[in-house]
């Protein structure tokens, strides 16, 4: 595949956009461009590495591209949705932060949300704390360059605080390599997008 050279902006971007994607429900659209390679190259180019690899080499060990949606789809409703008796790794930041669903961290996002005038799409019913939507609306507030440098940071910031519960859980429950090289390449992502603002204030 050509490899196509992005800005810094336009990469960033781009990233949090395929990383919220990939944290929702697997859909056909995605697991077409997991098998064809689009995804995983691309993250391999950005995060070179062993968890890259390891996602790539998995997905490209699928029959087809449907094999892996039924794969994905099976594996995010057991990790994610529901599982008996307990739900292995809900992928909202309240559950880690306030031992709670709908906590504090729910209502102020979703205050900052309307805020910004940020709507998910309309299929979509999740609270406003689950991890695709945090990361969509980082995506939207690049995308547009809406609101100040702070509140992009605090989206971001705000994350790093359960990532690693999450990534813990995900580990200790999965039956596939997919996630957990997902969320581990999540959160190198985001740590070096951290240091890449932190070293651009300092230089400013």
């Amino acid at each position: 595949m050509e490899t196509v050279e992005l800005s810094e902006i336009e990469t960033r971007k781009t990233a949090y956009k395929i990383f919220s994607r990939l944290f929702y429900y697997p859909g056909e659209e995605i697991a077409r461009l997991l098998y064809g390679g689009v995804i995983g190259e691309w993250l391999e180019q950005i995060l070179p590495g062993k968890e890259a690899e390891r996602l790539q080499t998995w997905v490209a060990s699928r029959s087809s591209a449907a094999d892996l949606l039924e794969a994905l789809q099976v594996e995010y409703t057991h990790l994610f949705i529901t599982a008996y008796p307990n739900l292995p790794a809900p992928l909202y930041k309240s559950y880690y932060t306030e031992k709670e669903l709908f906590g504090a961290d729910a209502r102020n996002l979703m205050d900052i949300y309307q805020q910004y005038h940020f709507k998910v799409s309309s299929h979509m019913t999740e609270m406003p704390d689950h991890l695709a939507i945090i990361l969509e609306f980082i995506y939207r507030l690049l995308e547009k360059e809406a609101g100040d440098s702070l509140l992009k940071d605090f989206a971001i910031s705000g994350l790093t605080d359960w990532l690693p519960q999450l990534a813990k859980r995900i580990e200790e429950n999965a039956s596939l390599p997919f996630y957990p090289s997902l969320i581990h390449l999540l959160q190198e992502f985001i740590r070096n997008d951290l240091s890449l603002q932190a070293t651009q204030k300092s230089g400013a």
